[in-house]
Parts: structure tokens; C-alpha cells; sequence
């Protein structure tokens, strides 16, 4: 997967060689940072540890992303009558 859109994502969990675990709660900081800032502080982060990271693992906002899917579908269906 290329690309996970931040919007729906609530929290990444990464796991290091060392076995140690980092909680981020991206959710958290949609408040104090735009969308754009997240995934700049992300991607840094990923770069600076990409060495050490065994595993990356996203936690999904699966009710927001099936309440936008399910008006996007209702929106095409009303236009392709």
C-alpha cells in the first residue's frame, strides 16, 4: 500500500528490532495540526527510524471511513439515475 489517507487513521503503532513500542495517537493531534503537518511528522519519523522499525502498524477509523464511503456511493447512485 502506497498511500493511507490520514484522515482515518486513529493511531499508528510501531515496532522496533529492539522490541521496544511506540503508541502514536494520531487522532489527538488532528486538533492542534492539519492534516499536511501529520504526515510531514510522520514521514520524518519513519525516515529517521526506517532502520530500526521491524513493523508499522496503521489502527483505522473504520466508522468514519464507512460513513464517507457510504454518502460517496448514495452521491454517485443519485447523479447515475
Amino acid at each position: 500500500m502506497d498511500y493511507v489517507p490520514i484522515q482515518y487513521v486513529k493511531k499508528i503503532v510501531i515496532t522496533f528490532d529492539d522490541g521496544s513500542i511506540w503508541d502514536v495517537d494520531v487522532a489527538n493531534n488532528r486538533g492542534s495540526q492539519s492534516h499536511e503537518e501529520i504526515e510531514s511528522s510522520l514521514q520524518d519519523l519513519f525516515l529517521e527510524y526506517e532502520d530500526t522499525i521491524d513493523s508499522i502498524d496503521f489502527r483505522m477509523d473504520m466508522d468514519r471511513m464507512k460513513r464517507d464511503l457510504s454518502k460517496r456511493v448514495m452521491k454517485f447512485l443519485k447523479v447515475n439515475r
